[in-house]
């Protein structure tokens, strides 16, 4: 997302957005994010959120970022760009990790930005026109499929996967056709009709964008005609009644909107409309006291016609209206059906929850990857409110050549009890979801062969008797953008420094050790052809000739500056080089960014400067000696190359929450070194080949080549290089590129003919060895 970043509390969103302070082109960041949101740009919340909520579930279908931010460094930054223009991006990995970007875009002219939300343009909804059924209602859902949600609308149409997979575990239901719609719509209202009266005072509100606030107060007036206003006439009363006898008259009816521009294979619509309970005998009790017959601590009626009627006027919801202004849809096309069936009261539910489920064909084989979301009795997941923290479990299943499954605990709710091991029966109850949202999914790509890789979202509950029930069944389809031939960069100011893991050498990565603040241009870029760099200007700390020292200004100004994409395999890489004097004497250096290939691009074309790989090289005209360290022991040998890669941050980055501090020491010839750095924390999920990169410098302290302790804490007096798995590691230090080095320390740096000090570590075996680089270039042991 790119956009304006507005700092809003959750609890005054609506106001905010009624009063254009949040605009729909706004990204939010907000304390907490409510069960509805106005479509906005992008969503960041400082307090973690409910997975699989309506909110989230609207989010993937827009495809907008949606993330919350833990890391304070992360919080501050964003707190930081509040009322700028702000690029977002966010991505989602394995076992719930992701990261979240933001880069001021204030720089972005108003002509760029237009053309880069242009792909962002919310496409046009395939709506399966609303048709006459020639009757009021559906009894049989066994019998309805997709396409008959121009009858009854895409929740009652899909609700057939379950009437015919899970019929012992889904309610039993009916549908009423927008035949009903159409003929309430069709009562006199005065002298217009009450379409007529509607299609009147939100005929000025046409139009995307539009006048919000003016919508908000014309669409308030129209769900309270809806409500209290119009009514079903008596011949329609009668036969709502009749179509309602088989179900127990005493018992809530739940009431559950089913609009033909929500639940298709084309737009979700989740929370956008309302559902409502009812209670026949309300209706037929003759009178219009209360308390309700169907639960005696309601003290007024209510009955079937007032749901209907609730529902109905949700149609009208401010969101639910823009959504489809948004998206072109022609109003005369759509309306709202109703699938109604016995309602479940909150003393009977034991849990309820929302999974959704995303199919992975490879060959003959199969993996489905299943996500639960689930909560303690009625505390809803769906529409979360409060600050409960539901319950996640991973559950995956693999059919085909091998046929097993199973289920991980991922998070536990903060309202069960310790002791008890989850929400529900661990694991009976999830395996049961796990098979059978697998049989749905087949029958639904049954249905839909084209289709093989759906991504589907359920609701279920579990109620007082043990019966699990899946109550919902929809596509969650995802809309990134419209695709781009080429990439829109962001010329952001983005920070880099030196990777300290397993990639290049020790030695390169310390000829290399620099600090970079990289600006780009403002301007679309071919990934494949490019011609011209898209570096503005540069700002770097480097060691040249044994001193760090700093430079700025646009690479192309540096000398003998070239630019070439070049090819790898599949691969490009735009890269700027130029000559430097060095220790080395005129060498070669080049920076390059791994551009992203079209298939990353297409429905993701904005970058920042910081969102793209960047690597930094050095190609000398003479060998320059590498030291590298292994199981074979420590090698010696040459090389014309080195290559390092980078990473944004800086050394003033703090450690991150629950990152591993070290602690090497080793003594050789009468010298002992104590270093202390730290690890990032391990990843989460399966860690086969992972190597730990360093993170964050404490310090080094070295006794026994000066009078005092030399303590080293500098950036690029300290340079590190694991091994694979971290088996080994190589050390260099430099003390005289530290700043706290004093002047008498250095000059006995100089009587000692010491200039860099290699160390060489097993951390597992504790062995290793030290050798010292001198003045001259020539490396010895301690102690000679």
């Amino acid at each position: 997302a790119i956009g304006r970043l507005k700092y809003i509390e959750s609890d005054e969103i609506n106001n905010a957005y009624l009063s254009g302070e949040l605009k729909p082109t706004d990204i939010l960041l907000t304390d907490f994010v409510p069960s509805e949101i106005p479509y906005v740009a992008g969503i960041l919340s400082l307090t973690p959120t409910t997975p699989n909520s309506h909110v989230s579930i609207l989010a993937q279908s827009y495809g907008i970022p949606f993330a919350y931010i833990k890391d304070p460094i992360g919080r501050a930054k964003a707190m930081s760009l509040v009322d700028s223009l702000t690029l977002l991006r966010t991505s989602s990995g394995y076992w719930g990790s992701c990261t979240i970007e933001t880069l001021d875009a204030s720089s972005v002219s108003s002509q760029y930005l237009g053309e880069i939300l242009e792909l962002k343009k919310a496409p046009k909804i395939e709506v399966n026109e609303k048709l006459s059924k020639g009757s009021i209602v559906i009894r049989d859902l066994t019998q309805v499929w997709p396409s008959d949600s121009r009858y009854i609308g895409g929740k009652a149409a899909n609700f057939g996967f379950l009437r015919r997979t899970v019929p012992n575990n889904s309610p039993e239901a009916i549908a009423f056709t927008f035949d009903l719609w159409d003929d309430f719509m069709n009562q006199p209202m005065g002298d217009k009709t009450l379409r007529e009266e509607i299609n009147s005072r939100i005929e000025p509100f046409n139009t995307w964008p539009t006048d919000i606030a003016s919508l908000d107060k014309e669409l308030r007036d129209i769900r309270n005609i809806i409500r209290k206003a119009a009514d079903f006439s008596e011949e329609k009363k009668s036969a709502i009644l009749n179509e309602l006898s088989d179900f127990s008259p005493n018992e809530k009816l739940r009431f559950r909107s089913s609009t033909n521009v929500e639940d298709t294979r084309y737009f979700v619509g989740a929370g956008l409309y309302d559902s409502y309970s009812g209670c026949v005998l309300d209706d037929t009790d003759n009178n219009e006291t209360g308390p309700s017959h169907c639960d005696p601590e309601e003290p007024e009626e209510r009955g079937v016609f007032r749901a209907m009627r609730k529902v109905y006027a949700s149609f009208y919801n401010l969101n639910a209206y823009l959504e489809r202004l948004r998206h072109g849809v022609n109003e005369s096309e759509v309306g709202m059906a109703l699938l109604v069936h016995h309602s479940y009261p909150d003393d009977i539910e034991l849990a309820n929850g929302v999974a959704t489920l995303v199919r992975q064909p490879s060959g003959r084989s199969t993996r489905i990857d299943i996500n639960m979301v689930t909560q303690l009795g009625a505390v809803s997941v769906a529409n979360p409110e409060g600050g409960a923290i539901p319950e996640v479990v991973s559950g995956y299943m693999y059919r085909g050549a091998s046929n097993y499954e199973g289920v991980n605990l991922q998070q536990r709710s903060s309202l069960v009890l310790l002791g008890k091991e989850a929400v529900m029966d661990w694991e009976e109850d999830y395996l049961w979801l796990v098979e059978n949202f697998y049989q749905i999914s087949q029958a639904y790509i049954k249905h839909f062969p084209e289709n093989q890789e759906p991504h589907l979202e359920f609701e279920y509950k579990k109620v007082r008797d043990g019966e699990i029930v899946i109550k919902q069944i929809r596509e969650v389809p995802t809309n990134s953008s419209s695709g781009s031939e080429d990439l829109a960069v962001i010329g952001a100011p983005s920070q880099f420094k030196v990777f300290q893991g397993e990639y290049g050498t020790v030695m390169g990565n310390h000829r290399l050790k620099s600090l970079w603040q990289m600006e780009g241009e403002n301007r679309w870029i071919n990934p494949q052809a490019e011609r011209r760099s898209f570096i503005a200007n540069a700002q770097v700390d480097i060691t040249l000739d044994r001193e760090t020292i700093s430079m700025s200004g646009s690479p192309l100004e540096w000398s003998n500056h070239r630019f070439k994409i070049r090819q790898s395999g599949n691969q490009g890489y735009a890269r700027d080089s130029w000559n430097w004097n060095g220790e080395h004497g005129l060498t070669s250096y080049w920076i390059e960014g791994q551009m992203p290939n079209a298939t990353a691009y297409e429905k993701d074309p904005v970058r920042g400067l910081s969102q793209i790989t960047y690597f930094l090289g050095a190609d000398y005209r003479k060998s320059v000696p590498v030291y590298n360290s292994g199981f074979g022991g420590v090698n010696e040998g040459t090389t014309r190359n080195d290559a390092v890669r980078l990473v944004v941050g800086q050394p003033s980055d703090p450690a991150q929450e629950g990152s591993l501090l070290q602690n090497r020491s080793f003594s050789a010839g009468g010298v002992s070194i104590e270093t202390q750095f730290y690890w990032p924390p391990f990843p989460k999920g399966p860690t086969a080949g992972y190597t730990s990169p360093l993170e964050k410098w404490v310090q080094t302290k070295i006794i026994g080549l000066t009078s005092d302790p030399i303590i080293l804490r500098g950036y690029f007096s300290q340079t590190y290089r694991p091994g694979h798995h971290n088996f080994w590691e190589d050390f260099v230090f430099e003390p005289k590129l530290d700043e706290e080095l004093s002047e008498a320390q250095a000059s006995e740096l100089e009587e000692e003919n010491v200039r860099q000090i290699l160390l060489f570590t097993d951390p597992w075996g504790q062995g290793g060895s030290m050798s010292f680089i001198g003045l001259d270039g020539e490396s010895r042991s301690p102690g000679k």
